[in-house]
């Protein structure tokens, strides 16, 4: 419970100055949104070595469950980067967002699950920032856990 809060504070914070410029104009421009999927892109790819990691230290190590979360990380990491492509060719890509979504809330309960003291974990709530701050570009609701959690959520 104290991860998932502290993943939701780093979040609103690093939102925090995203959220007004958001709130004040009807759409992002093209160059933002493609900054932030390039940003998510890169931050993906930053966590696959210190999750790896982590993993070979966990009580899943050599198992079929460790391989597949490894193949988990590398899908994701190919979503971003094919939603970034697909950015650049058609200046839209809200399925692609879709996909990322639902394979980031399928890795989080096993970046979890490898604990606080995880390598993983700093990278991860970098990855998650940014995927909050999509989430609010498309108004997808995501969970974190087992609790919804929508930008909304974060305002106080």
């Amino acid at each position: 419970m104290q991860l998932k809060c502290l993943a939701v504070l780093v979040a609103a914070l690093m939102l925090g100055g995203v959220s007004s410029g958001v709130q004040a104009q009807a759409r992002l421009s093209d160059k933002d949104v493609q900054q932030f999927m390039s940003n998510l892109d890169n931050d993906v790819k930053a966590f696959r070595s210190p999750f790896n990691s982590a993993l070979s230290k966990s009580p899943i190590h050599k198992t079929s469950q460790e391989q597949s979360a490894q193949d988990l990380a590398k899908q994701l990491e190919k979503q971003t980067g094919d939603m970034l492509d697909t950015f650049n060719k058609n200046q839209k890509a809200d399925d692609q967002f879709r996909a990322v979504t639902g394979t980031t809330q399928q890795l989080d309960p096993i970046v979890q699950q490898l604990g606080a003291q995880s390598s993983a974990l700093p990278s991860w709530q970098k990855v998650q920032a940014d995927h909050l701050t999509g989430a609010r570009f498309w108004g997808v609701t995501l969970r974190i856990g087992q609790d919804p959690i929508s930008m909304s959520d974060l305002d106080c």
